[in-house]
């Protein structure tokens, strides 16, 4: 915009903010039918200390307008906390420049900044009476979700947290970006809840159509010792980053129907790893793969995007067995053929954990399938299992390592392992037990 300066930074603009917030709260506090009193005992401090506990947990952005010869003339604060939650925190346009578009173009940076740091919702509280404020952000796609009532009491009025349960008053709660009040730190009055989504055509409620897709995928590389934990994250991004349209899951805090295959260990790469992903009905998904390959990190490749059923059961009930590959050199290639074939004809391997709880003994062999000892590139020793996986029973590839050749588990967990592929104990083509000595006990 011509003549005006933004800029943005974290709390350390905060001092600046002040004189403007002031001001938005003394134009709350006109608006207010039933709570102008509470606004009038609300001070700068309960909103500097609400944004600097976002800032300790997630991220805080403070964006400025400023006017050549007149200084500061807006301001727009937002914030992401670490479970995807994107919240426009306050905003405030000086009267006098009103009009000009700043308030659009402060809120439409702050979206573009909470798209770069991974929100999953965004969200904007505004308060009771401010009718302008919720045509404004409407105008955004910031939709009524809820609306939060509070108890005014004549008896007990001028008392901070009158009229609000026990819990508001000791401190938690959500921000209030039109008036700058805390839920738990001040009241507030009541105020609307809106939500916009990050696919604004996709559904909230379980009974919506959809289609669903699964994708078979590999992690190799250095990014196999993310956690899974990340790995969800980094999907959710990057479907939202395709501009693919996910469906959200129903709740007060939507997130993506994505629902991923068991976990790889971490360390551990992948080649053909699975998760499900619903999709609206009628969506376009011409190029989807393409879109979100150039959407995904190095290291994860989209190997195949295929329809599945919708009624079809989840993959991690699924699927409950995994074939692992490790290659073995140096010390452990040697008798490792010996050691294995010790295994295959053992009724029994039992390893022990270090819990906290003290130490503890587990019988693996009824999770091992299958094991075999061949060749590997360069000399080594290539070692197949096939391992139960899941809620059934989950057998880690390093543990049974440590197990077979006698390695301390420090040593084990630097053998590189990739896991091959996925499947179910019906598929007996992958999964036929090699030999009587594979049999359960």
């Amino acid at each position: 915009m011509k003549g005006i300066e933004f800029v943005a930074g974290g709390a350390e603009l905060l001092p600046r903010v002040r004189p403007l917030w002031e001001e938005l709260n003394r134009h709350q506090r006109g608006l207010s039918t039933h709570f102008a009193d509470r606004f009038a005992g609300f001070s700068f401090s309960f909103r500097e200390a609400a944004l600097l506990e976002k800032a300790r947990r997630g991220a805080v952005r403070i964006e400025l307008a400023v006017l050549p010869g007149v200084g500061d003339a807006a301001y727009c604060a937002g914030s992401v906390q670490s479970n995807g939650d994107g919240e426009i925190d306050s905003l405030f346009v000086d009267e006098r420049f009103r009009g000009r578009g700043i308030g659009s173009e402060l809120v439409r940076r702050a979206l573009d900044w909470m798209d770069g740091e991974g929100a999953l919702a965004r969200s904007v509280v505004v308060a009771e009476g401010n009718e302008r404020a919720r045509a404004f952000y409407a105008r955004f796609g910031f939709l009524p979700f809820s609306v939060t009532l509070a108890r005014r009491d004549p008896a007990r009025r001028g008392r901070r947290g009158e009229g609000l349960p026990p819990r508001a008053r000791r401190g938690g709660g959500r921000a209030c970006a039109g008036s700058g009040r805390r839920h738990g730190g001040a009241p507030r009055s009541a105020t609307d809840r809106a939500v916009i989504y990050p696919c604004r055509s996709a559904g909230v409620c379980d009974n919506v159509p959809c289609v669903m897709h699964r994708v078979t995928y590999s992690k190799e590389g250095l990014i196999r010792f993310i956690s899974h934990l990340d790995l969800i994250r980094l999907w959710h991004r990057a479907f939202r980053r395709a501009g693919l349209p996910v469906r959200m899951s129903r709740g007060f805090t939507p997130h993506p129907s994505v629902s991923f295959g068991p976990p790889l260990p971490l360390g551990v790469a992948g080649q053909r790893e699975m998760l499900d992903v619903a999709f609206d009905v009628g969506c376009d998904l011409s190029g989807a793969r393409e879109r979100l390959q150039q959407a995904l990190p190095a290291g994860v490749r989209v190997v195949e995007l295929r329809p599945v059923p919708e009624d079809g059961p989840s993959l991690c009930a699924e699927l409950d067995r995994a074939t692992y590959e490790a290659e073995l050199c140096g010390a452990e290639a040697n008798g490792a053929a010996e050691k294995i074939a010790a295994a295959q004809a053992a009724a029994s391997i039992v390893v022990k954990k270090h819990t906290a709880k003290g130490e503890r003994y587990r019988d693996i062999r009824p999770l091992v399938h299958r094991l075999e000892c061949g060749e590997g590139p360069g000399g080594t020793v290539r070692l197949t299992c096939t391992v139960g996986v899941g809620d059934k029973g989950n057998l880690n590839p390093h543990e049974l390592l440590e197990a077979l050749l006698g390695v301390p588990a420090e040593r084990a967990r630097e053998i590189p392992v990739t896991r091959t592929a996925l499947h179910t104990s019906r598929d007996t083509s992958q999964d036929r037990p090699r030999g009587p000595a594979l049999k359960r006990r």
